[in-house]
């Protein structure tokens, strides 16, 4: 299901024509009354904002560049600004203001073709769409890290690295334990080679050798 956009344009019919163009693009949308109703909707379900100009202008941003500044790694949220003539950053305006939260705003000026506001949509739809890919991927990397933590736990099993170059050693408090070490104990590459048995010592240096040179 694609996600709705989110409409702030209280004066005139921009509100109204902006809906029925999405609608016929197969694009949900919620109009907001108010600045402090846009704020509220504001969420990681947005698919993309269309603001208009005036809207912005003299309002209070805080809130929405708050939201805006304490987004997730993987959200650029979209706005598209729907300004007057000769508007936008170049003139005192709530669209400026707004940019210094945003990074990820066009600027589509009135009177606006409805084939030009439909395919800025979509764009950023794609973009934002995009946006959801990269989240489902971190999400599946970070449950993938959450199911084997849960694995090494119940199987008493612990975790390390080794920095072929510098030899740093660096494990995880179930791998020290395998050792009788506590969690805050040091122990370093030259700990673990000692605590190897001397009939064995040999065997995984050679290993570690082989692995390095071959990068196994």
């Amino acid at each position: 299901m694609t996600p709705p956009a989110l409409i702030l344009a209280p004066h005139g019919r921009d509100a109204t024509v902006a809906c029925g163009l999405l609608a016929d693009s197969g694009i949900p949308s919620i109009v907001c009354d108010d600045i402090a109703d846009f704020e509220n909707q504001l969420g990681e379900g947005i698919s993309f904002a269309i603001v208009t100009e005036e809207a912005l202008r003299f309002a209070d941003l805080r809130g929405i560049g708050a939201h805006l500044t304490e987004q997730p790694a993987w959200s650029d949220l979209p706005f598209i600004i729907l300004t007057q003539h000769n508007a936008g950053l170049d003139r005192d305006s709530g669209a400026k203001a707004l940019a210094e939260f945003a990074g990820n705003i066009t600027f589509l000026e009135r009177p606006f073709h409805p084939a030009t506001f439909v395919s800025v949509a979509r764009s950023a739809l794609r973009g934002r769409q995009r946006q959801f890919e990269l989240r489902a991927h971190i999400k599946k990397l970070h449950d993938g890290e959450v199911r084997l933590h849960t694995a090494l736990v119940a199987g008493r099993l612990g975790a390390w690295e080794l920095d072929l170059v510098t030899r740093t050693l660096t494990t995880s408090p179930t791998y020290k334990a395998v050792f009788g070490r506590a969690a805050d104990a040091p122990f370093s590459y030259d700990d673990l080679i000692a605590a190897i048995h001397p009939d064995d010592r040999r065997a995984v240096l050679d290993a570690l050798r082989q692995g390095g040179e071959g990068g196994d």
